[in-house]
């Protein structure tokens, strides 16, 4: 037997959030309940009746703007029950259905006009941020404009050009110097006196200070070339081993007597030294010998210094200037000049051919063609030594050969002394006195430069223990 249930639809609730709508919007809710029942005519025993409860509940909500219009509404089917009953086998058949929204809206062109209205295009804070920065970068564009507009200004000011091609600096500009102590002292902005500066006094050009490498390039193709310190230096000490060569082969170390007669003669020779007492007390008498000759042949051949010397100075190089300590470098330039023409000029003009170097045993020994007197004057200063020193010869050798010996080399060295002072600078030898029980046998050889600056020694003197 059948049982009838019948179940009432549950009242509907619906709950409304009016906070949830703005101002502008407005909803409606609505629920519809719909039962429907089938029955038979017959009564119970009647065939199966099918009876459906339907239950919908929608959503509706739209929005307006402040005219009125609506541009966007949304319907939903929120909820959708179905219930069918079987009576015959008292089975209930429930179905649910949801509808999902449906929207309007309004179109694109609509919303972008209402956009714009509403944000104005750009934002306030990007507007800022642009004001921003365009400051700082023209802020920076002004001051590099002005640093260099100063810097340009100042250089102008500092330094301005004479004819004669010297700079000339603030130092000569006292208002500029007052417009810079200014600036120092903290004041951002510079006065400058607009009184028209001073016309600047062109600067003497300075005189080129003569040097001897000047006058080589002045005598360039006319002189030969100058002879270096080591050249000089070389050719002093050949001259020197040949005096030393002369005392070893020609004399011995033998202790003679001293007659009274010889006092005087030997007293004339040496260098501040007594001759007599040396040669008395040195256990070597050759080096006693070797002194007293380079003293005696540096003595004659040197030029004149003294008119009542006698010496074997040639006559056409005695009228040299001298230069003086007072001298300016030009003048001491053309002096320097003047004697290296000089000695230029007689050696070529008293120079030796090939073919008459045979005439005479001395004459093969020079490169120079003395004159007849100055022949004569050496043969006698070799004679003149030969005979004081003679109780110390070596008598294997006679007078003659001794004699002619020396007189080549009293040659040699008067065409060397020449040939120095033809050279640049002022060369000269120097004797040293050396401590007791020593005595020198060649002195030292220095050089100045035309009178300028200390000596400089090229060669050391050679100091020997007698």
């Amino acid at each position: 037997m059948a049982k009838w249930v019948r179940r009432q639809p549950q009242g509907s609730q619906c709950e409304t959030n009016e906070q949830a709508l703005s101002c502008e919007s407005s909803g409606e809710i609505s629920q519809r309940t719909e039962t429907t029942t089938q029955s038979s005519a017959t009564g119970v025993f009647a065939s199966p009746t099918v009876a459906t409860e339907n239950t919908e509940t929608s959503v509706t909500m739209t929005r307006a703007n402040h005219d009125g219009s609506v541009w966007a509404s949304s319907y939903m089917d929120v909820s959708s029950h179905e219930a069918t009953a079987d009576l015959t086998t008292g089975v209930v058949t429930t179905s649910a259905r949801t509808t999902p929204w449906s929207t309007f809206t309004e179109p694109p062109e609509a919303q972008s006009a209402s956009r714009s209205g509403n944000d104005g295009g750009v934002s306030k804070g990007a507007v800022a941020g642009i004001a921003i920065g365009t400051c700082i970068v023209g802020a920076a564009i002004a001051f590099i404009a002005a640093w260099l507009l100063f810097k340009r200004r100042d250089k102008k000011f500092m330094q301005k050009t004479c004819p004669s091609g010297y700079p000339i600096y603030a130092d000569s500009s006292p208002e500029l110097v007052m417009a810079q102590k200014s600036a120092v002292n903290g004041i951002p902005y510079v006065q400058v006196s607009q009184a028209q500066m001073r016309t600047p006094v062109p600067v003497p050009a300075r005189a080129p200070v003569a040097s001897p490498h000047a006058v080589n390039d002045a005598l360039t193709g006319i002189l030969p070339p100058a002879a270096t310190e080591h050249d000089v230096s070389t050719r002093i000490s050949a001259l020197f081993a040949e005096f030393k060569r002369h005392i070893d082969t020609f004399y011995r170390g033998v202790h003679a007597s001293i007659t009274p007669s010889m006092d005087s003669d030997l007293a004339s020779f040496g260098k501040d030294v007594d001759m007599v007492e040396l040669l008395q007390n040195c256990s070597h008498p050759t080096v006693a010998l070797k002194h007293a000759l380079t003293a005696f042949v540096l003595s004659i051949t040197e030029s004149k210094r003294d008119e009542n010397k006698q010496t074997l100075w040639p006559s056409e190089l005695t009228n040299f200037i001298k230069p003086r300590d007072s001298d300016s470098a030009q003048l001491a330039a053309a002096q320097a000049l003047h004697r290296r023409l000089t000695v230029h000029i007689y050696a070529q003009h008293n120079a030796l051919s090939p073919a008459n170097r045979s005439q005479s045993r001395l004459s093969n020994l020079s490169a120079l063609s003395l004159t007849r007197n100055t022949f004569s004057a050496i043969r006698e200063a070799a004679e003149h030594f030969s005979l004081t020193f003679f109780p110390w010869a070596n008598p294997v050798f006679g007078d003659q050969e001794r004699e002619s010996d020396l007189a080549g080399i009293v040659t040699e060295a008067l065409e060397t002394r020449i040939w120095l002072v033809g050279q640049t600078g002022e060369w000269d030898f120097e004797w040293e006195v050396p401590g007791r029980g020593a005595v020198v046998v060649s002195p030292s050889l220095v050089v100045r430069e035309e009178r300028r600056g200390p000596r400089r020694v090229v060669l050391d003197q050679s100091v020997v223990g007698v």
